[in-house]
């Protein structure tokens, strides 16, 4: 099929353009070299028909909660260009991270036809704060983590009833006499001030804290002084513990700095570079340090002062002007900020040759405009791609003769979402990119009922008309009813299907409130959802890559639905056995397999469905049946959890979540439990458990720790080493060389314990130091995975250590120290962490450092910094290695939860059983038949309110839907 593009020319000369079914090149126009761009072109298509980008959204029943909820969500993970269901990956992993970044829940769930339905429990026993969702599947780990599905959210306590609590930065004084300080200000659910209320607090820079205490003043505020604590640092973590009449209320804070200069102000040329002679566009993005855009005017001059251009930003930060700029100037922008203040800034340097590419999505036609300008020196033979997710929608070559080239092409070409234009050279090398939104009529028609009101407690029966491009194909929908009562949600400020997986799954970085972009869209919105592609970083896309005839290489493989146990089998000395014997048995499942390694010793047991909690017991044998042998498991560790920057969206506001608290808290809405105390009018929050590490007599407030990790099953599959860098990716391994006065600087962090420096190595066995004189030699004992001797010759070598910031962090087992190769084993082998076991891990990062054998008086151990391991066996050291035999606790797929939805129907509801739910009604499995219909049946809560059903859904095209309606409940 033919589709007419116009390509004109300062003559307007209309040329055809080739559509690239089989992306085939015009090798006249391209001549010798158009078999490199034949060749990345058709090994682009190859790729990604077998690799598919994947993407993942997750609905959930609310926008925020409060402890002890129940988070309800369906996930769907789409693949390709169109959006549609995967059929690549088995499985998907969902992971609750709480405010201090930390992993409070892992969930593996299975994938069938690209959905998984799943719930993750808000425990009462968390603290309050902004949680987030991550979740992935192992394919989406080729890519950059910044797209897996992340979402923030904020959850309360309803503990905190009445307590309102805010931070903010001051500053006092001017010149060298500034002060600046954090103010802290406490009130009641009146707003009243809680005033003369005793506080502690801990302050937390990127490098140390600090703590303190005071009174708050009649005003109910408590200010802290911050001068010359890492004043340049953009955030400060606060922890305060506010005591009330009956207890204390903890309350955590991020405060941005927005006193330091630390505003940023980018500007980004239009196709990549500012070439001289040519008249470009360059959108400018302000950032302030809270990461959200900030609103500033510009003026652009040249060397000699002369304005060129002048704009004032337009949302959220960005802004656009036009520029001709000349070689061998030098031009920066005169920024003028809200608070008067004003800052030069420089442009980016000039070209003195090449190409410009700018598109113009918003022709007011069907068409799209794509202007190309060259300079003389650059004329010749090149190509414009247009691709969306790996797809490639357009294609034209273009013999560029002349300063510039015009092209109209349909819009119908390009798929709703993120389409990237790219211009190459006749070698294959990118010379311009910009990439442009567009959002076509292909979205699922879901017709909803009018419903103007209803009672309490009726059953509620709502009938859906679906249309799209196919009715009789697989749609699934899934839908949430809340009352607005008691959880507001403010319209525009949601993360929905449409935003996740047409914008937010394909752009690097923070999106300011990305629904502005699909809610009540004008042309306004449409030009500041244009500025955000000038200014936003796409999905990295390797264009080098394809010219090979390869294509990227893929680290991860897709995850089958059903899971596998593999390995290798290797002797005392690390060579691989042949033929040996693998069996895998569980007494209490009444398991029994076995298998053969082959002969690089590899074994693996398929075809297994694996559910969470569970463990299998390996044992390996020689052919002959010798123990002497050591299994070695593949280990799938989890990705890494960053640090978040204070700039991610909640979607909710303060004012919606004190809403939600009181109408909870007047409800009873929450469960009582027997550790926690919870009142209306002041709180008391009864102490969880000792409030203080107690080692060797020494007590440490669990509030100076930086670190409290509760190790789960889901750890299991790890070594101890990997499930605290989950927790604490800034904590390394390495050596340390102990014959040094400066043994802290002397450090040489590595990943594995077992590739040990050149030199002897000390032998640690159950803790007993041997390095001491008269020792003696000891015989060679080999480790797992380790190939090397291990002797010992009365010298002070190198020893394995933890490590933070470079830093030594000495590592305590039950109270007492322990080092070398009992560390090495503790920390690296898999047979060593048994989860179950493990009672806390206790994190000190922030104190005096130091060898674990200079733990020799534990009175000191508070100002230290420190690793402490607590069992719940309580033994003073790990146990002995034995390497015949590991136990293997491999995630398996989380339990599916049933949304509890009470029936009134079923006979007389006893008045004591208040009816006050928030979220009324969840359901993550509507399926629509072949007539485009679909309903559902649930039951109204016990009190009025607004309702709101929200209805979220895909079918097997990849075509979205999304439908919004509301309804009002009456008591009878």
């Amino acid at each position: 099929m033919n589709v007419p593009v116009y390509i004109m020319t300062c003559l307007f000369q209309p040329l055809p353009f080739l559509l690239l079914t089989y992306l085939f090149i015009n090798s006249q126009a391209f001549g010798q070299s158009s078999g490199s761009l034949s060749t990345m072109l058709t090994t682009l298509d190859t790729f990604y028909a077998k690799h598919p980008i994947e993407k993942i959204h997750i609905h959930t029943d609310k926008p925020y909660y409060a402890l002890g909820d129940t988070i309800w969500f369906k996930t769907y993970v789409v693949a390709g260009s169109r959006n549609v269901p995967s059929q690549f990956s088995g499985a998907v992993y969902v992971d609750l991270i709480d405010p201090t970044d930390s992993l409070v829940q892992a969930l593996k769930l299975p994938v069938m036809n690209g959905l998984a339905k799943g719930s993750l429990t808000l425990s009462t026993d968390l603290n309050a704060g902004n949680y987030y969702i991550r979740a992935y599947t192992q394919w989406m780990r080729n890519a950059d983590a910044d797209f897996f599905y992340q979402q923030t959210f904020p959850v309360a306590d309803p503990g905190k009833d009445g307590i309102a609590a805010k931070a903010s930065l001051l500053k006092l004084g001017e010149g060298k006499s500034i002060r600046r300080l954090i103010k802290l200000h406490f009130a009641d659910n009146k707003k009243a001030p809680l005033e003369n209320r005793p506080v502690s607090y801990t302050l937390r820079t990127n490098k140390r804290y600090y703590t303190g205490k005071g009174i708050t003043t009649d005003q109910g505020e408590l200010l802290i002084d911050i001068s010359g604590k890492e004043e340049q640092d953009s955030i400060y973590k606060i922890q305060s513990s506010l005591a009330l009449n009956k207890g204390n209320i903890k309350q955590h804070f991020k405060v941005v700095n927005d006193i330091v200069d630390c505003v940023e102000i980018v500007f980004f040329p239009e196709g990549g570079n500012l070439v001289s002679g040519l008249v470009q566009r360059i959108a400018v993005k302000a950032t302030g340090p809270n990461g959200k855009g900030i609103a500033v005017n510009g003026d652009v001059r040249n060397s000699k002062g002369e304005s060129q251009a002048a704009w004032e930003t337009q949302h959220a930060g960005m802004s656009v002007f036009t520029l001709n700029p000349i070689a061998d100037e030098k031009y920066h922008a005169l920024i003028r900020f809200p608070d008067g203040s004003e800052k030069y800034y420089d442009l980016p340097s000039i070209n003195t040759g090449g190409h410009s590419l700018s598109v113009f999505a918003e022709t007011g036609r069907d068409s799209v405009l794509v202007r190309l300008q060259s300079t003389p020196d650059a004329y010749g033979p090149l190509l414009l791609l247009a691709q969306h997710n790996g797809e490639v929608v357009f294609a034209e070559d273009i013999d560029q003769r002349r300063p510039l080239t015009q092209l109209y092409i349909p819009k119908r070409l390009f798929p709703s979402g993120i389409n990237q234009f790219t211009l190459f050279d006749h070698t294959g090398i990118p010379l311009a990119e910009r990439i442009a939104f567009f959002q076509q009529a292909d979205s699922l028609r879901i017709n909803v009922p009018t419903i103007r009101s209803s009672f309490t407690r009726d059953s509620m029966r709502v009938n859906l008309k679906v249309s799209g491009r196919d009715s009789s194909i697989f749609t699934s929908l899934s839908v949430a009813v809340i009352d607005e009562n008691k959880a507001p949600v403010t319209e525009g400020w949601e993360n929905t299907i449409f935003t996740q997986l047409l914008l937010r799954s394909d752009l690097r970085g923070y999106i300011e409130n990305p629904a502005y972009y699909f809610t009540q869209v004008d042309q306004q919105k449409r030009d500041h959802l244009d500025l955000l592609m000038m200014t936003q970083g796409y999905r990295h896309f390797a264009w080098r890559a394809f010219t090979t005839g390869e294509g990227p290489k893929a680290k991860f493989a897709a995850e089958p639905l059903l899971q596998q146990i593999s390995g290798t089998l290797l002797t005392l000395h690390g060579k691989p056995v042949k033929d040996g014997k693998i069996t895998l048995f569980s007494n209490r499942l009444g398991v029994y397999l076995d298998t053969l390694t082959d002969e690089h010793g590899r074994f693996r047991f398929d075809n297994l469905l694996i559910q969470d909690s569970l463990a299998f017991t390996l044992q390996g044998r020689k052919p002959r049946g010798s123990d002497k042998v050591e299994i070695k498991l593949d280990v799938q560790t989890r990705p890494s959890l960053s640090q978040r920057s204070f700039k991610e969206e909640t979607f909710a506001s303060g004012e919606n979540l004190q809403v939600h608290l009181t109408k909870r808290i007047a409800g009873n809405d929450f469960k009582v439990h027997s550790s926690g105390e919870h009142q209306l009018d002041e709180v008391e929050i009864t102490a969880r458990g000792s409030q203080y590490l107690n080692i060797r007599g020494v007590s440490i407030p669990l509030k100076q720790l930086d670190h409290i990790i509760r190790p789960r099953v889901s750890d299991s599959s790890k070594t101890l080493l990997e499930c605290i860098r989950l927790w604490v990716p800034d904590i390394t391994f390495g050596f340390v060389d102990r014959s040094r006065d400066d043994r802290q600087t002397n450090i040489r962090p590595i990943d594995n314990p077992y590739t040990r420096p050149k030199g002897t190595v000390p032998i640690n066995i159950q803790g007993a130091d041997l390095s001491g004189s008269g020792a003696g030699n000891i015989t060679a004992m080999q480790y797992q995975n380790e190939r090397l001797q291990h002797q010992f010759n009365n010298s002070l070598p190198a020893l394995p250590v933890l490590l933070f910031g470079g830093r030594e962090i000495p590592v305590l087992y039950n109270g007492f120290p322990i080092y070398g190769d009992t560390l090495s084993y503790l920390l690296k082998d898999q047979k060593a962490f048994d989860s179950d076991n493990i009672k806390a891990i206790y994190i000190k990062k922030y104190g005096g450092t130091g060898a674990a054998t200079a733990f020799t008086d534990m009175s000191q151990i508070d100002t230290r910094s420190f690793l402490y391991i607590e069992t719940k066996d309580g033994l003073m050291f790990p146990p002995n290695p034995r390497w015949d035999y590991t136990v293997v606790k491999p995630q398996g797929y989380s339990m599916v939860r049933e949304f509890y939805s009470p029936r009134y129907d079923r006979g007389r509801v006893e008045a004591s059983l208040a009816d006050r739910r928030s979220t009324i009604y969840w359901n993550p499995d509507i399926r629509v038949d072949k007539k485009g219909q679909a309903s559902f049946r649930y039951f109204n809560a016990g009190s009025e309110g607004i309702y709101r059903v929200v209805i979220e859904g895909i079918n097997s095209h990849g075509q979205l839907g999304r439908a919004v309606f509301h309804y009002r409940v009456i008591e009878r």
